[in-house]
């Protein structure tokens, strides 16, 4: 008997390649569920890949006419070992980030009911023995990804590594599904490779490629002003069609709050930019001693799902102002690509300046320099903890992340531990064998693949460089896309093929 995949097949379509690759290579029993609004004309009468059975998220959705069923959902958390509540917070669809509508506590009970439903329903109905699904960043894919773990269904994920341009699968984001097998298999070639490297230098040489690779997403992400303007004018279309406002996700998107809402983020950006420009730190003095805090974006899911008791980043850099010892500097950088979100408030950038311990610097800061200058990097989950190592700096995250099982990355789980761990982390020096014990680790348990030059690919095909992902797709679009990149995506479907092999 074939074994069943259920894909979640949404905006990031990268998902639809890989199936497409897997079919060619080996037979399963394939199933989608597809989360899009103006492409699906494409996945009804598409031809790339043959689904047994399709469903359209949205369209469970077509009646909110009811009182939710609060013993349902009190019994699904349990049956789960789901927290909902947790789970909302920390969607920005219903949260302090989403603009145009506030949604009530009944209208939100009545989305989850429906969303929990409905991932029963089709989970019921084919059993299957995976899930591939890419990052969870909504409200539904985290309860589809939590139901199928509950099952013991596997959930194939592809995720960064953040060393160099490799990958993995895991089950869950960010994280390494450790092969005792495939950890032997590889273990003679990376440790040739890995013994190579005999000093921190060598390690930032090994590892720089991922580092170019994040400057080349961040200069190329919705960068282009045409495609912006374009993307403009269909969005504006759009918010015409009353099929498309009247799924959740896009309540109040009438065509006047989305030119007033555009207008405002132009205007806020430019005000926003000024006051950096006029304000934030552009150079570090020698003598400074300080504790590094690299802003992550905002919003943003590696800090909403994985650390939802941290996700409120003002708060967090006030306990850790409050924490450090009394000849110490809490140093906060801007995130370059806050841009794309039109930076934050006049007032958080006000109110951190306002602290005593607290310098606020320049996005344009190199985030290097900022490393190598500091005593301890504190992040909530970013990748500069881990460049943090690669410098000899200790560093302390308030999350599970790929690389915090480093013995000089501190982990915090309670606020209160805050003041006793600066103090340890700074007596803390980082271990050359620890950090070639985890990229061995890594090495063993990833792959080559450029995800981010992948995506920007894709953006720019199908999404106006990401401006606009609720787009009509054409099949000589994908047909284009497909070959151009059939390389890559062969690859991918051998390694999920590999996975699923493995069990």
């Amino acid at each position: 008997m074939e074994e069943k995949i259920l894909f979640w097949i949404d905006e990031g379509l990268i998902d639809f390649c890989v199936a497409k690759s897997i079919e060619t290579q080996k037979d399963y029993e394939k199933f989608a569920i597809i989360e899009i609004g103006n492409g699906r004309e494409f996945f009804e009468n598409q031809e790339f890949v043959s689904f047994k059975k399709t469903w359209y998220f949205r369209d469970c959705f077509t009646n909110l006419n009811f009182k939710p069923n609060l013993e349902y959902l009190k019994n699904f958390e349990k049956k789960y070992d789901i927290n909902l509540w947790q789970i909302i917070f920390s969607d920005i669809t219903f949260n302090q980030y989403n603009k145009y509508y506030k949604f009530s506590k009944l209208e939100i009970l009545k989305i989850l009911e429906l969303e929990c439903k409905y991932f029963e329903k089709i989970i019921d109905e084919i059993n299957p023995e995976y899930l591939v699904m890419r990052f969870t960043d909504r409200s539904h894919t985290q309860i589809l990804q939590k139901i199928c773990k509950s099952k013991k269904i596997n959930v194939l994920t592809l995720g960064f590594t953040r060393l160099g341009i490799r990958a993995n699968i895991s089950q869950e984001y960010d994280t390494l599904d450790l092969n005792q097998k495939q950890f032997d298999k590889n273990e003679s070639l990376s440790k040739k490779q890995i013994n190579k490297i005999e000093s921190f230098e060598d390690v930032k040489k090994y590892v720089s490629q991922y580092s170019i690779k994040q400057k080349e997403f961040k200069k190329k992400f919705q960068n282009s002003k045409i495609n912006w303007f374009i993307a403009g004018l269909k969005y504006l279309k759009l918010t015409l069609n009353s099929n498309h406002i009247k799924y959740y996700m896009f309540y109040g998107h009438s065509i006047w709050n989305t030119v007033f809402n555009e207008i405002s983020f132009v205007i806020n950006a430019k005000k926003r930019f000024s006051f950096i420009e006029k304000n934030l730190i552009k150079k570090i003095p020698q003598n400074w001693k300080f504790v590094y805090f690299p802003l992550q974006l905002d919003p943003e899911r590696t800090i909403l799902i994985p650390a939802p008791f941290f996700s409120i980043q003002k708060d967090v850099i006030i306990n850790i102002a409050k924490s450090l010892p009394v000849n110490y500097k809490l140093i906060v950088k801007e995130h370059p690509l806050q841009r794309v979100r039109g930076w934050r408030p006049i007032s958080f950038y006000k109110e951190i300046k306002n602290l005593p311990n607290v310098e606020f610097v320049h996005p344009h800061i190199e985030n290097e320099e900022m490393i190598k200058k500091c005593s301890i990097v504190a992040t909530i989950t970013g990748t500069s903890g881990l460049e943090a190592a690669i410098n000899k700096k200790p560093s302390i995250v308030f999350a599970d992340t790929i690389y915090s099982e480093l013995p000089s990355v501190f982990k915090i789980t309670t606020i209160e531990q805050l003041p006793q761990i600066i103090q340890t982390a700074l007596k803390t020096d980082v271990s050359m064998d620890d950090v070639k014990k985890f990229i061995f680790k890594i090495e063993s348990n990833s792959f080559e693949h450029d995800q981010s030059g992948l995506n920007l690919l894709m953006y720019k095909k199908f999404f106006y460089d990401g401006y606009l992902f609720n787009t009509k797709i054409l099949n000589s679009d994908m047909n284009e896309f497909l070959e151009e990149n059939h390389l890559q995506f062969e690859e991918l479907a051998k390694k999920f093929i590999e996975k699923m092999d493995r069990g």
